[in-house]
């Protein structure tokens, strides 16, 4: 598998996994965590 195909499919299965794992919180705490995420993503300069 070219390491392109290979990065595209772990991305996605990552991506999938988050997905997952998200189900698990109520809709307040995924607020946090987006809210967390966007800062995240600020300091890192995203």
């Amino acid at each position: 598998m070219p390491i392109a195909q290979e990065h595209a499919y772990h991305h996605s299965q990552t991506l999938a996994a988050y997905d997952r794992v998200l189900e698990a919180f109520d809709e307040k705490e995924t607020q946090v965590i987006d809210r967390f995420i966007g800062i995240l993503k600020k300091e890192l300069g995203e």
